[in-house]
């Protein structure tokens, strides 16, 4: 099956919003993680909502890479008051490779386009992970928790709440802001929707993880300073070693694609910006290039913690390295 035997409603450069062909939505369900599925409930419900349903297919191949859905909700008695409730569920071999944030956007751009609804929204449980960094990769904004909204696996769940408004997408076109710029490299502020390849030193996504468990991470791009191409992106989160702001670090995270010059822009930017007075990194012990990279960038390395990462079903190692701001004073 091509792309071009499909009723599309949206594509870019990597995957498409497509119609369903018979007997594909159930075969979705079936091959898909059924981890995060909610327990069946035959009982008819008060109200009935209509649902719709799309494939999601790469653009190139033609390749079903999984299904989304979407149903108006309300939040008030008015028309305007109503939003979109989308959800979306890719084949297993379509994961980590930043799918699901293309296809919520994608989805999202379509609804506003073609639609007088103002807000797209998007629940997903509080313990899958992947899927929040899918919908804030692609934008949607997180804004809060719904405690016991669903049942799975005998027990009533949290899901984490986000949401998009048109307006967010109405904005006009703006360069992106510039972080630093050293030797070639630029490193800015990432933008929904970036993407780069997969990491094959990616931990396995997270189970049951309580939604309050990790602040959440910035993100940043680097990019081709000619052509603006994403070349790798970065992240920044707080971690704490002791409950108080001075024994607070920032914990970077990055893709391949990420040199050291990249780092010592993101590490001075933090040192620049912000209070705190250590950075940290954590390379998977077998990601020798990295962990270079690393030590170009002038972190130290502090030791390994052993079993650190569940990566391939195994525990990990990783190795931890370290920079503070008095490194850079001396240097």
């Amino acid at each position: 099956m091509t792309l071009a035997e499909r009723t599309v409603l949206a594509s870019d450069a990597h995957v498409a919003i497509a119609g369903l062909l018979d007997g594909e939505r159930e075969a979705i369900d079936a091959l898909g993680d059924a981890t995060f599925d909610l327990d069946p409930d035959d009982r008819p419900v008060p109200v009935e909502v209509p649902r719709f349903w799309a494939a999601i297919v790469d653009t190139t191949t033609g390749a079903l890479l999984g299904r989304v859905s979407w149903r108006p909700v309300t939040h008030g008695p008015t028309l305007s008051s109503m939003a979109w409730n989308i959800g979306i569920k890719l084949l297993p071999a379509a994961r980590r490779r930043g799918l699901s944030s293309a296809a919520g956007l994608l989805l999202a751009r379509y609804l506003f386009d073609t639609t007088g609804l103002d807000r797209v929204q998007a629940t997903v449980d509080a313990g899958n992970l992947p899927g929040w960094r899918g919908l804030e990769t692609a934008g949607f904004h997180r804004e809060g928790v719904l405690r016991g909204v669903v049942r799975r696996g005998g027990q009533r769940r949290d899901v984490v709440y986000y949401s998009l408004l048109r307006s967010d997408l109405d904005r006009p076109a703006r360069e992106r802001a510039v972080l630093g710029r050293r030797d070639g490299t630029v490193l800015a502020e990432a933008l929904p929707g970036d993407r780069v390849a997969p990491d094959s030193f990616a931990p396995d996504p997270d189970r049951d993880l309580s939604p309050s468990a990790l602040p959440p991470a910035r993100r940043g791009a680097v990019l081709d300073p000619d052509t603006g191409r994403v070349l790798g992106l970065v992240t920044w989160q707080v971690v704490d070693h002791g409950g108080t702001l001075g024994c607070s670090a920032w914990r970077l995270g990055a893709t391949p694609g990420v040199d050291a010059t990249a780092l010592r822009l993101l590490v001075g930017h933090l040192f620049a910006t912000t209070g705190l007075d250590r950075v940290e990194a954590g390379v998977d012990v077998d990601d020798l290039a990295r962990q270079h990279a690393v030590e170009a960038a002038g972190f130290r390395r502090e030791g390994v913690l052993r079993g650190a990462r569940l990566r391939g079903g195994q525990r990990r190692d990783v190795v931890l390295f370290g920079i503070l701001r008095t490194d850079l004073a001396e240097s």
